[in-house]
């Protein structure tokens, strides 16, 4: 991979925008501290600014608070992701019809399904 100097988070974000014409998506890990959230605010504002279709999803610390992830295979169990249901950012999830808005995004980026259980607040 080669080597990028930006001077700046800003022209970092610039840089990642036109990585975006020759491939489908990024990924971007690090370590905690390191201005991820920020990047992907700076990312996700140039769009905005050029009045360009929301094109950014990411994950941090916020969304992390809202889920639990339960990978944990070891007795053969579905994995599932595991829904805050303390939050109140999933207030009204179900009566927005929330899976169906998520699913017309997800398609563009992901060939998977998905389903919402409201009664163990579980996504799998």
């Amino acid at each position: 991979m080669p080597e990028i100097i930006a001077r700046n988070l800003n022209e970092l974000a610039q840089h990642l925008r036109g990585e975006l014409r020759n491939k489908k998506c990024l990924l971007i890990y690090g370590y905690n501290s390191v201005g991820k959230t920020r990047l992907s605010t700076a990312f996700r504002d140039i769009a905005w600014q050029q009045d360009d279709a929301p094109d950014t999803l990411y994950f941090n610390a916020y969304t992390e608070d809202l889920f639990t992830w339960n990978n944990d295979l070891t007795e053969e169990n579905e994995s599932v992701l595991q829904m805050n249901r303390e939050s109140n950012f999933f207030e009204d999830a179900e009566e927005l019809a929330m899976e169906d808005r998520i699913r017309e995004q997800l398609r563009f980026y992901a060939d998977f399904d998905f389903s919402i259980d409201y009664v163990n607040w579980t996504i799998s």
